[in-house]
């Protein structure tokens, strides 16, 4: 299935009620996956999937994840920011796959 019909579709026009909340979800949604298909154009360039892109392919799915549960719960009227990326400053260990948050550096950081 082409990536372009993984785009989120919805009709703004059916919800009254967290209309603001829906289109910055549906935009922030949006905007990832043509992030995440720049990525996959890339690698299909490339021919290799190593251990390193996998792993950038895989935390889209945690980047969506964050964006659809901050949206859900904006729309219960409380006031969250979704953190993708490098935002928090979670510093992790070179395990790919299997990545282990390095506590005594990330608690350095500073949001």
């Amino acid at each position: 299935m082409p990536l372009h019909l993984l785009r989120v579709s919805i009709n703004l026009s059916r919800c009254d009620q967290g209309k603001a909340t829906l289109a910055q979800t549906v935009t922030s949604l949006n905007d990832q996956v043509t992030e995440l298909q720049k990525v996959l154009v890339g690698i299909g360039y490339i021919r290799e999937l190593t251990d390193k892109s996998s792993d950038h392919v895989l935390s889209f799915g945690e980047k969506l994840s964050a964006i659809v549960i901050n949206g859900a719960l904006r729309d219960l009227g409380l006031r969250t920011e979704a953190f993708l990326g490098g935002r928090c400053r979670i510093v992790t260990d070179d395990h790919f796959d299997e990545a282990k948050p390095l506590v005594s550096i990330t608690g350095q950081s500073q949001l």
